[in-house]
């Protein structure tokens, strides 16, 4: 099963890195999904698999900028994969990386255009709002939860947050040494 769940997740991001054509890998991890799926493996990792695979195909579309051609649809398939898992500690796992996909993906989300300069700054606010409570509400939450190292995990939270408050030019002193500390993680 590691063989598998390796193959299955290594070439799609692969073919991502190396060719020009991106919509090759979004091709190979549909096919791998659905390969899973008629399977009808009874295995935690082939859930856990399916769901890294729908969240490398939310990367996919954030990165790329592909007009929410998957949001809606992964996060559907990735809940209904975790009502099918028993496991509570990945299940919390999924949460937090579900959670903070959102967050990601409502930072990508297009900006409607304004006529008006002040509604402009009003929505961009109210966006950085969202995914600042977000990242604060859900994800830190879910990852106190959590029994196992999650230095990691709670790193890329901060950045995240760090980089949403520089945008939105609310950044402290605090959130500056935080930030220095997160990036010492990936330093790692």
């Amino acid at each position: 099963m590691d063989v598998a769940e390796v193959l299955f997740f290594a070439i799609p991001t692969i073919f991502n890195i190396i060719t020009k054509g991106q919509e090759v890998a979004v091709y190979m991890a549909t096919k791998y999904i659905s390969i899973l799926d008629k399977l009808l493996f009874d295995d935690p990792r082939v859930n856990l698999l399916k769901v890294k695979l729908h969240l490398f195909l939310l990367g996919y579309t954030v990165t790329y900028g592909e007009e929410e051609r998957t949001y809606k649809t992964d996060f559907e398939a990735i809940g209904v994969i975790k009502a099918e898992m028993k496991d509570k500690t990945i299940k919390e796992w999924i949460n937090f990386e579900v959670a903070f996909a959102r967050a990601v993906c409502a930072k990508t989300k297009r900006e409607q255009t304004y006529d008006n300069e002040k509604l402009a700054t009003q929505h961009k606010e109210y966006k950085y709002k969202i995914i600042l409570d977000t990242l604060e509400y859900e994800c830190n939450p879910l990852l106190n939860k959590l029994t196992q190292n999650h230095e990691f995990a709670s790193a890329k939270v901060m950045l995240y947050t760090c980089e949403i408050k520089i945008k939105n030019k609310t950044i402290s002193e605090t959130d500056k040494n935080v930030l220095l500390d997160s990036i010492k993680v990936f330093e790692k």
